[in-house]
Formats: structure tokens, C-alpha cells, sequence
């Protein structure tokens, strides 16, 4: 479990101003990469908002949990995860390295924190078909809504096929098409004809001998 501090820490400040060497150097003197600041940033989070691939692939490999979030003011109050904030940055690489090492695809899992959008519907708006294909192949499931409605965003209850749609991912919306359901379709169902009623049988009509017979 995180710890909490007020401020930043001084990894996440070389995290955040890229500075490898400081970076490796706390890491070696034993710095904390478990703290968190009062919203939930730690260190994993600033190098995934960062695009530091190198850094959170240091930060994993020291035990860092994949799973960690933090609370985003600017999206409601919603909860943001490290694999969240990969996908709204279109960083496929970034999203494969956490769902090695344990990022929840899905919402719904134990301790899940964003039970808002999920990691596809981030993926759908950024229009990265690479980190969508990487979600679905670790059992993303394409057809949870989300229950988080942002005006210039999208509608309320609209899973991440339709969010690609609404902002012209075509690329996303190849990768997602054959892993939704298929829908039924339907065919009008004619009406069935009743048989006839049987006709009565006419009675032999017997015509007897003419004048020429």
C-alpha cells in the first residue's frame, strides 16, 4: 500500500523532469517508489504520464504495483490507473509493459480503480489500434459500458466501439469489430397458409339411353 506525503518526492520530481541519472540514483540509495502524494501519484504514474518507458520498467521490475491510480480532478473525480493514463497517450509499448506485469484490462476486477471508463475506451479516443489489439489480447472485453458521461467526450453508457466511432478511429474500430458479439439478424417470418377445406365430391350424374341409343 502506498504511503502517503505531501508534495512531491524527490523521484517523482526526476521522474517528472526526466532525469535518468538522479532516477537511478535515489533507486540505488534505497528511495521509496511506493509514496504516494494526497491524489495518489507515485513514481509508476509520473513515468507512465511521462512517457518514461525506461522508468516504469525499472520501477516494475523493483516491485512497483501495476495497479496503482490516482484521483483525476479534471475527469470528475475519476480514478486513473497507470495503464488509463498509457492508452489516453496512445503509448502501446507502455501498455504492453503493464499488462505483463499485472495491469487490470477489465473493470470489476478486486480493487479495480477506475470503474468509469475502462483502459479500451481510453485506447478507442486516443486512436491507438496497437494498444487496443494489446488489451484485447489480454481479455479486455469490448462490450463494458462506461457510466461516466464528459460534455465534448462522449454519451453515457457507450462501450469503446462506439467511442471509436464517435471520434473517427477507424483504425481502432478494425481491431474491435471481430471481437464483438455478432447480433442475430432476424428474418420476417412468413405467415403459414391453412390448408383448403376438402371439396365435397360431386355425385355421379348417370345419363340414360337417347332416341338414338
Amino acid at each position: 500500500m502506498p504511503t502517503k506525503h505531501v508534495g512531491f518526492s524527490p523521484l517523482d520530481l526526476a521522474v517528472i523532469h526526466k532525469h535518468k541519472q538522479v532516477f537511478d540514483l535515489l533507486l540505488s540509495k534505497g528511495a521509496n517508489f511506493h509514496e504516494a502524494m494526497p491524489d495518489g501519484h507515485t513514481p509508476l504514474l509520473w513515468a507512465a504520464q511521462m512517457q518514461r518507458y525506461d522508468m516504469m520498467k525499472r520501477l516494475l521490475e523493483l516491485g512497483a504495483p501495476a495497479n496503482v491510480a490516482f484521483t483525476s480532478e479534471e475527469f470528475g473525480g475519476a480514478r486513473l490507473s497507470a495503464l488509463d493514463l498509457a492508452c489516453q497517450l496512445a503509448d502501446a509499448d507502455a501498455v504492453r509493459l503493464l499488462l505483463r506485469n499485472g495491469a487490470w484490462p477489465n473493470p470489476g476486477a478486486a480493487d479495480n480503480p477506475n470503474p468509469k471508463w475502462t483502459p479500451l475506451h481510453w485506447a478507442a479516443q486516443s486512436g491507438s489500434a496497437d494498444a487496443a489489439a494489446a488489451l484485447l489480447e489480454h481479455g479486455a472485453d469490448p462490450t463494458l459500458k462506461n457510466n461516466y458521461k464528459r460534455i465534448g467526450i462522449t454519451q453515457e453508457y457507450d462501450n469503446a466501439m462506439d467511442v471509436a466511432k464517435l471520434w473517427g478511429a477507424e483504425a481502432v474500430v478494425e481491431v474491435l469489430q471481430p471481437a464483438m458479439p455478432v447480433k442475430p439478424v432476424r428474418t420476417p417470418t412468413k405467415a403459414v397458409e391453412e390448408p383448403a377445406a376438402p371439396q365435397p365430391m360431386m355425385e355421379p350424374v348417370l345419363v340414360g339411353p337417347t332416341l338414338f341409343g
